[in-house]
């Protein structure tokens, strides 16, 4: 069975309430991630990985700082754009599909920064 049609299997309620748990935990996550990037950005061991500051957890670099997190926004609004265009294009559940394998590429990737420039890239994506 295609990917593209496999959503053709469930009945019309069944399509309506994986999409909407699909999109509340989504949404949860969204949120989590929120908060764990904020607890992220004050680690001690993250601010000298990515080279935006001191050992002791004391930002030097305040510029990259705020533009990790800037890049992220933006990174969520162009995405939600596009994403909205492509769903038009090839359908919602279909872009639905695309979007949630993206963004698990997406989160592996951001999950292996190792300096705030790849940090930046990896964002944005």
């Amino acid at each position: 069975m295609a990917i593209g049609i496999i959503w053709k299997i469930f009945s019309s309620k069944q399509l309506n309430i994986a999409i909407q748990a699909f999109s509340l935990i989504a949404i949860f996550f969204k949120g989590y991630d929120q908060g764990v990037m904020g607890g992220v950005n004050a680690s001690p061991d993250y601010v000298t990985t990515v080279g935006i500051g001191l050992p002791n957890g004391t930002f030097t670099n305040t510029t990259h700082q705020s533009g990790i997190v800037s890049i992220y926004y933006l990174g969520t609004i162009v995405g939600a754009f596009v994403g909205g265009w492509a769903a038009d294009r090839i359908g919602r559940i279909n872009g639905l599909f695309c979007a949630a394998s993206g963004h698990l590429f997406s989160d592996r990737r951001c999950s292996s920064d190792r300096n705030s420039e790849f940090e930046v890239h990896t964002r944005r994506q």
